[in-house]
């Protein structure tokens, strides 16, 4: 039986680009709210926030699954790799719509909380189905399964609840996202590493592997680095966006 421990490195990585990234996707959400914003807008706003979401989710589990010392010759299963980001990007997309009114009541944000949480729960576990090891089984602790889960749900709750507090106050500032988009990645992170402390590899032979980089790995981590070059890119062009809004707003005033 294998336990798993972690390179810190990517550890650290893995919690940067996601607190990163949610904040990428919580000032797409100020411009979802935005009085200038057209109706036409709104909905492109809102999948493009909850994509971004679901990529911040995505990135960190993959990172996370590289910082691990997993058996030898682990590879991942692309069409679960894909399910796994569509299942994360569509609950974020639902729970950022539930979420982008200016008066949030109390059920809205229950529900936005459980998507979240059921939508970082889903993209975890059905990334961990996607885990190929030769020669192991993966076993599951179903008692740190449910921990994980509620954590990744309550992590989500106090999130979205700040989020309406800063709505009503008018107080959605830089600071304060960057305070909201801390607390969402580590709902996320600790989602991730509590489920990936209730997994037990089972070896079922005696037979020792070599360990090499299988093209799926090299497939995974391409993909991740052309994702974090797309979070980039993607915050620059909110930066301009949100230079204009200003512009425009100092020109109405």
């Amino acid at each position: 039986m294998v336990h798993t421990d972690y390179n810190f490195p990517l550890l650290i990585t893995s919690i940067i680009v996601t607190i990163i990234t949610c904040f990428l996707a919580l000032s797409l959400d100020i411009l979802v709210n935005s009085k200038n914003q057209q109706k036409k807008n709104y909905s492109g706003l809102v999948l493009a926030s909850g994509l971004i979401l679901g990529l911040a989710i995505w990135v960190m589990h993959f990172i996370g699954m590289m910082a691990s010392h997993l058996p030898e010759q682990y590879s991942f299963s692309p069409s679960l790799t894909l399910l796994s980001y569509i299942i994360a990007a569509v609950a974020c997309i639902f729970a950022v719509w539930l979420s982008s009114n200016d008066s949030l009541s109390l059920s809205r944000i229950i529900m936005a909380s459980i998507l979240m949480g059921s939508g970082i729960a889903g993209m975890h576990y059905t990334g961990m189905m996607g885990l190929e090891v030769p020669e192991y089984r993966i076993v599951y602790d179903p008692l740190w399964v449910m921990v994980s889960v509620l954590l990744g749900i309550m992590g989500s709750t106090i999130s979205f609840v700040l989020i309406f507090k800063s709505k009503n106050k008018n107080n959605y500032g830089l600071g304060r996202r960057w305070i909201v988009a801390c607390t969402l990645a580590m709902s996320i992170v600790t989602l991730h590493y509590v489920g990936m402390y209730a997994v037990d590899f089972v070896q079922l032979s005696d037979t020792l592997k070599v360990s090499e980089h299988t093209s799926d790995q090299k497939v995974v981590a391409f993909a991740i680095l052309f994702v974090i070059s797309l979070i980039l890119g993607t915050g620059l062009f909110l930066g301009s966006l949100e230079l204009r809004l200003d512009e425009k707003n100092k020109a109405l005033s």
